[in-house]
């Protein structure tokens, strides 16, 4: 039995600060068809007995601005070509005779983007940025899928952090070829100006409909 108590809380909700704003976009979930499995010790802690293994899907998320007919992707979950794409110093963990993940790719974001362009209202072609909350591999997907004119958007202290890629920086573990010829724009600290709940929010459309919120810990510049 279920008393009325259990999920009740004498606390009051806290006041996050929302901004008044008119303004909305649309966030649809896409299924980027990325899955990986791989050893719970070496992403949860502590450990929980028979919770051994994580196995997990990766999303993105298409968020468009309809009254600027404007649409941005946040993060692209793995790219398909992962066994060669990759910078290899994060390749050795998915490839090789013992991969610490296991990782199966069907399609990038892209291609998802342009099979369903008739049902979505929009393609490859028509995403103004890609917005990356972090660097891991599972979140990069593949920016050369999209034209040079699609903006990489990053978080405080990441070019800083992670640039050059490879080649260029044999340590790296990003690529290069992401960034070539592309325009990466780094949100600095400052464009920060306020707080929604406890975290630094940056208004991305400047109508109050979409925030960024800059959460580091996980990575350096890490955004969500």
């Amino acid at each position: 039995d279920w008393s009325s108590d259990v999920c009740s809380s004498d606390l009051p909700a806290p006041n996050l600060n929302f901004p008044s704003s008119s303004s909305t976009v649309i966030v649809r979930i896409i299924n980027t068809t990325s899955y990986i499995k791989g050893s719970a010790q070496l992403i949860l802690d502590p450990h929980i007995p028979g919770h051994d293994e994580v196995d997990c899907p990766c999303f993105s998320f298409l968020i468009t601005n309809a009254r600027e007919s404007r649409h941005v992707l946040f993060d692209l979950g793995l790219r398909k070509d992962f066994e060669t794409g990759l910078a290899p110093t994060v390749r050795k963990w998915i490839t090789g005779d013992k991969p610490v993940f296991k990782v199966n790719v069907e399609r990038n974001v892209a291609d998802i983007l342009d099979e369903d362009s008739a049902k979505l209202g929009t393609s490859s072609k028509d995403i103004e940025a890609v917005i990356w909350s972090h660097h891991h591999w599972d979140h990069i997907g593949d920016m050369m899928t999209f034209p040079s004119k699609t903006e990489l958007v990053v978080g405080p202290g990441f070019k800083a952090q992670y640039l050059p890629g490879y080649p260029k920086n044999p340590e790296s573990p990003l690529c290069e070829a992401d960034f070539e010829g592309r325009n990466v724009r780094e949100i600095d600290a400052s464009s920060f100006s306020f707080k929604i709940g406890q975290f630094p929010a940056f208004d991305y459309f400047g109508d109050g409909s979409f925030y960024l919120l800059h959460s580091p810990g996980h990575t350096v510049g890490h955004i969500c």
